[in-house]
């Protein structure tokens, strides 16, 4: 797990739409990291639609919005469809980032 003031370590992985997103590429920014461990699942779909709702919100602040769980690309894709989320959902399919961030 990572501690207050620790750099966040890099990592690419695929989107819901198979593109690869690296933290990298939001150097200067600020980044809200949403962990959740499935998705479609009740829970975590409020939680996601309290990001979606603020999302204006965060961008307003330059705070980029990243979503990422163990599930498939497509899996993340039908749950950004169902629910109109317009942020990276990211599939970390064998677990690694996840478990890097002390999130699994």
């Amino acid at each position: 797990m990572l501690e207050v003031g620790q750099k966040a370590p890099d990592f690419t992985l695929p989107d819901q739409n198979g593109d690869d997103v690296s933290l990298s590429n939001f150097s200067g920014k600020k980044v809200v990291l949403w962990f959740f461990p499935r998705a479609s699942t009740p829970g975590w779909t409020i939680e996601g639609q309290g990001f979606r709702d603020e999302l204006s919100n965060f961008k307003k602040k330059n705070v980029v919005v990243l979503a990422m769980s163990a599930d498939s690309s497509k899996k993340q894709k039908n749950f950004c469809d169902k629910e109109s989320f317009d942020f990276p959902m990211l599939s970390d399919e064998n677990k690694s980032i996840l478990k890097d961030y002390g999130a699994w």
